[in-house]
């Protein structure tokens, strides 16, 4: 079996919905970004699953672009509906920087009217953590990085330049990380996201099994409803130990189970998973 990871990262930026009165993007502008990549991740780079890498492989002769790249957002489809970059903006792996505000971060700077104002003004973000002192995040291959703006108290500097050169100012943002090895499908609406690793739980006839799917979603609770009764589906957390008396991961599962198919017929259902106003149906089928 051959493994193949994206060479690069997918960014998307949404803007929060209860902001839709008060500030409309117009622009994404990307500072500092590779423009070149390995082709192939290095091998001390994968963690042992050889399915995801945990640092950039950072080819010999790093070359940055000297221009920013220039995206305008998705136009809107509905009078009241945030204006968001979603399935544009790919960009090779970088290294994270020395830290915060450093002159070579990957650096992103939204443009957009406040408040109503006919100017377009700019805001710079950074992709840091949400710890208590920000740092720096590496941009790697085959992950998801989603940057959603969550507030603004003002208006952003008058040029991208300006923005550039200062410090993050009136606007504030979270980031979400999806690895794409593990979640291959994300799902929005105009408020959350719900991701999963795989939309079919297949059997086969002759044996009693399970099928686990890994769901992330930052809606305040996911539900579930099977629409079968040949089939049981249930919720379940999974806590992975890091060998520190923590965990290094936790994570939701839905785990469909079927038993020996008895009948001589193909059996079908679907599991409806439903996060806000997202519902995405699962199906379900055993030889």
């Amino acid at each position: 079996t051959l493994n193949m990871l994206r060479s690069q990262a997918r960014v998307d930026v949404i803007v929060e919905p209860t902001l839709i009165m008060r500030f409309r993007m117009t622009s994404v502008s990307i500072y500092n970004s590779s423009s070149n990549a390995r082709i192939a991740p290095v091998a001390a780079n994968l963690d042992p699953s050889g399915l995801k890498v945990t640092t950039p492989s950072i080819p010999a002769s790093l070359q940055i672009n000297s221009t920013p790249l220039v995206y305008i957002p998705d136009p809107v489809n509905q009078p009241f509906e945030t204006v968001n970059s979603i399935r544009q903006i790919y960009l090779f792996e970088k290294a994270k920087a020395a830290s915060a505000g450093a002159s070579e971060a990957l650096s992103l700077i939204i443009g957009g009217h406040y408040d109503g104002s006919s100017t377009e003004t700019y805001y710079k973000i950074e992709l840091l953590s949400a710890t208590a002192t920000p740092a720096p995040l590496d941009l790697l291959r085959n992950h998801h990085y989603i940057l959603k703006i969550v507030e603004i108290s003002g208006e952003g500097y008058a040029t991208k330049e300006a923005a550039l050169a200062a410090r993050p100012s009136n606007m504030q943002t979270s980031v979400l990380t999806l690895d794409g090895a593990n979640q291959k499908i994300t799902y929005f609406d105009e408020q959350y996201y719900l991701s999963m690793n795989n939309t079919n739980a297949l059997f086969a006839s002759n044996i009693a099994a399970s099928v686990n799917i890994n769901i992330q979603t930052n809606a305040p609770g996911w539900t579930h409803t099977p629409n079968g009764t040949w089939f049981t589906a249930t919720k379940e957390t999974v806590r992975i130990p890091n060998g520190f008396g923590g965990y290094s991961e936790i994570l939701d599962m839905l785990v469909i189970k079927a038993p020996i198919n008895t009948t001589g017929f193909m059996r079908q259902g679907s599991v409806t998973v439903t996060a806000g106003k997202i519902k995405v149906e699962i199906d379900v089928k055993q030889e």
